[in-house]
């Protein structure tokens, strides 16, 4: 039988989910577009081992509410779905959820107070797995300019780290292999083209050309941790402990785009500017300026699969949906689907 409480707690929760998916920001329409010819969201690799993935005609995403992973939705024009065997409410402590793809199949990572658990995908279900396939192998490396540079950073040791390199189907070579008297274990990269810019473990940032395989050189100190790079329009771009930097290649002198003491979520490149997303909203810099606010919501992770839509998942257990032609956001409802069944 239930209680006055118990009654009292899901009259709070519905009502909260209609306020919530009422305040002015409309339900999404559509999802289903073809993917992009050419990915717009470049040098964050945010697309593998996400929390939210377009896969066999739904886009996938998990639901976050706070910092507790809650489940695993399937979103498509006819409204949400909650995918069936893996309902975080049923773990104890379980956290963020990635979703990846591999040899064409969904996979769902969860990780609890125990141990991590594997789960396949298949539409609107969920099978607990104890491994990958054997056949199937992760690439360790990124592809960026048509295919032609593949990058990767290679854990060497807990101290060390270097950066894999192949260069127009060339086979994959350890960076400081070649050039043995560098200084450096590499944290984190970018690219522009044939040329890899990278930042060592002595806070120097380097600039490489695979093309060449001329010695890396030593552009500047940054004084301070970094390990997200971005480059664009002849800048690169650095996530600091205490904000973001930029250094300009045509003057080599660096200036601060940010100051603040708050870590943002995630960030991303797209259409040469560079977006942060902190608590308060998300953030864009580029060449005309250094930063300012691009949108009022608090992102936990980005995705791209077509032309028309940005996705930001969230840790209120929805995801936004941004028509980047008309910068109109809409809302994709998960944890509330309960009184929002029917999107549009």
């Amino acid at each position: 039988m239930i209680n006055k409480k118990s009654i009292l707690t899901i009259v709070l929760i519905l009502t909260a989910a209609i306020l919530f998916c009422s305040c002015g920001t409309e339900n999404a329409k559509s999802f289903t577009e073809a993917p992009a010819k050419k990915a717009v969201i470049e040098q964050s690799y945010k697309n593998v081992n996400n929390n939210i993935i377009y896969h066999d005609g739904r886009l996938y995403a998990v639901s976050i509410l706070g910092t507790n992973y809650e489940g695993l939705y399937a979103a498509d024009e006819n409204g949400v779905e909650r995918v069936k065997n893996c309902d975080g409410r049923k773990q104890l402590f379980a956290s963020l959820g990635n979703l990846f793809e591999q040899d064409d199949k969904l996979y769902l990572t969860v990780s609890d107070i125990y141990d991590a658990k594997l789960y396949r995908i298949d539409g609107l279900s969920a099978e607990k797995v104890e491994d990958l396939p054997d056949e199937a192998t992760a690439d360790e490396l990124d592809s960026f300019s048509g295919g032609l540079l593949k990058v990767g950073l290679k854990e060497i040791s807990e101290e060390k780290s270097d950066l894999m390199i192949s260069y127009n189907g060339e086979k994959p070579y350890r960076l400081a292999k070649v050039f043995k008297k560098a200084d450096y274990s590499a944290r984190g990269y970018c690219v522009d083209g044939s040329t890899v810019y990278f930042v060592t473990d002595s806070d120097s940032l380097y600039k490489y050309d695979a093309k060449k395989k001329s010695e890396p050189e030593r552009l500047t100190y940054l004084d301070d941790y970094s390990d997200d790079l971005f480059y664009t329009e002849g800048y690169i771009y650095c996530s600091m402990y205490d904000g973001i930097t930029r250094y300009s290649l045509s003057e080599k002198k660096t200036e601060e785009v940010l100051n603040t003491e708050e870590p943002y979520n995630v960030a991303f490149l797209m259409d040469g500017k560079v977006y942060y997303c902190f608590k308060d909203g998300v953030y864009v810099s580029d060449k005309e300026m250094k930063i300012r606010k691009y949108l009022d919501i608090n992102a936990d992770s980005v995705y791209y699969y077509g032309e028309k839509y940005l996705y930001f998942n969230t840790n209120s257990g929805s995801v936004f949906q941004l028509e980047r032609k008309t910068n109109k956001l809409r809302v994709i409802p998960l944890a509330w689907n309960v009184v929002n069944k029917k999107i549009g």
